[in-house]
């Protein structure tokens, strides 16, 4: 085994058997094709993010009530409003208007509006 391969008559490293080291056509094809799906496995990834992100969720608001079909809603709510906070079954908090605020939009909508005085109409006050 000794000197078997530096004796032989073929020289692999300058040799004519392998083919010149340089950027061939189909080597940019599978640079564009290797590009092609890394970007479709990205777009696939986001989607996949963006429908669980809105994918109705279970949600525990109290120790005796739980929702399951809570869709979780994008931002912050205001300062000024008050939020009820749940708790997701993969542990993360999601917020919904307190039902006290709640209750009191609805029934100023269905008592006639949202209370503020139009144009053209007067107050009255007896």
């Amino acid at each position: 085994m000794n000197g078997k391969i530096q004796n032989s008559p073929i020289r692999i490293g300058n040799s004519q058997i392998r083919p010149p080291r340089n950027l061939q056509p189909h080597h940019i094809r599978h640079l564009v094709s290797g590009t092609l799906v890394f970007m479709l496995g990205i777009a696939a990834n986001e989607a996949i993010m963006h429908l669980r992100h809105h994918w109705p969720r279970k949600v525990r608001w109290s120790a005796t009530e739980m929702q399951n079909d809570y869709v979780p809603q994008t931002g912050l709510p205001p300062q000024h409003i008050p939020v009820e906070v749940g708790m997701c079954e993969d542990g993360s908090f999601v917020w919904r208007l307190s039902k006290s605020q709640s209750q009191s939009k609805s029934q100023s909508t269905a008592s006639g509006g949202s209370g503020a005085i139009k144009i053209g109409e007067q107050s009255k006050i007896e």
